[in-house]
């Protein structure tokens, strides 16, 4: 199982990922931690949790009753339920040319498809879109019948060949319904463009996770000391340089901060953060989003 789901390059419309997909679904289902209970027989209803008892009244649905109460009590008494209406999941994909790198877009848009599957399997709702582009494009999808078309957009995805200075967040989230929870997932290398989203998920008191995509190269730097010529895969702009040792610890000690910015500006707005590199555990690490996302409890 982790072989598989560990192919960077599996397709995500091939049989493979579609049967480990499958297979995440009936764990899920197993540690659901709401929709206790779903009732086919309610048209336009999602499901249903538990809420209190009530006196039973006159005209109440007899279904309803709490048969047990009645032996222990002799009160007959009835079940209140909340009902669950679906919620929508933003996705939002860096696309970036720095993604590109050490397959962390293969890796990011594997992320999406596996969690997207997942909540559209559950009834929720889900929207779609990448940035820097200038012009967000946002792909809605509802239930099992939409997973196929989802996959595929997201094989179709590319990366952008250069940075949008220009780019905002302000029209993508003006744009969303209410009641909807976000995921962001990006390597986070533009701080400006990470601290609108996540400033604007506070503002709108949208609960929210970012997946920090990162390759174990970048984690230790796999660079051989000696003249190199680097490129910047932001701006493009290239440097000739000498490696060595020292430059390389200073980079692991800047990477390392990197981390931890990004870390503490989710802390500071309160949004839930986990780093996924390219040797993540699968079912582990996806178990562990949606239960972050308040969809498992274990």
């Amino acid at each position: 199982m982790a072989d598989i789901a560990n192919s960077i390059d599996l397709k995500l419309t091939g049989k493979d990922f579609l049967s480990q997909a499958e297979t995440l679904l009936r764990l899920t289902k197993k540690l659901l931690s709401y929709r206790q209970k779903i009732f086919s027989s309610q048209r336009g209803a999602t499901g249903f949790e538990f809420a209190e008892y009530r006196a039973y009244s006159p005209g109440d649905d007899l279904k309803r009753l709490d048969w047990n109460v009645f032996h222990r009590l002799q009160e007959l008494v009835v079940k209140e339920y909340i009902v669950e209406n679906p919620r929508y999941w933003i996705f939002a994909l860096d696309c970036s040319p720095s993604m590109l790198f050490y397959e962390k877009f293969s890796l990011a848009r594997k992320m999406i498809a596996f969690l997207m599957y997942i909540f559209l399997s559950l009834g929720d709702k889900a929207i779609f879109s990448t940035w820097p582009q200038s012009k967000a494009n946002l792909c809605y999808y509802k239930g099992r019948k939409n997973i196929y078309s989802m996959l595929q957009e997201l094989e179709n995805c590319k990366t952008v060949s250069s940075q949008n200075k220009n780019f905002s967040f302000q029209n993508f989230f003006a744009s969303l319904p209410k009641n909807s929870r976000s995921i962001i997932v990006s390597d986070f290398y533009d701080s400006s463009v990470t601290q609108e989203f996540f400033s604007l998920c506070h503002c709108r008191n949208m609960p929210a996770i970012s997946l920090h995509i990162m390759a174990q190269e970048e984690k230790n730097s796999v660079l051989k000391t000696g003249r190199k010529i680097l490129q910047d895969s932001e701006s493009g702009r290239t440097l000739e340089i000498e490696i060595t040792p020292d430059l390389l610890a200073q980079y692991a000690r800047r990477f390392q901060q990197h981390t931890l910015e990004v870390a503490s500006l989710c802390h500071q707005y309160g949004i839930s953060h986990k780093e996924i590199t390219n040797e993540f555990q699968f079912p582990k690490d996806i178990l562990d989003i949606l239960r972050r996302a308040g969809l498992l409890r274990f």
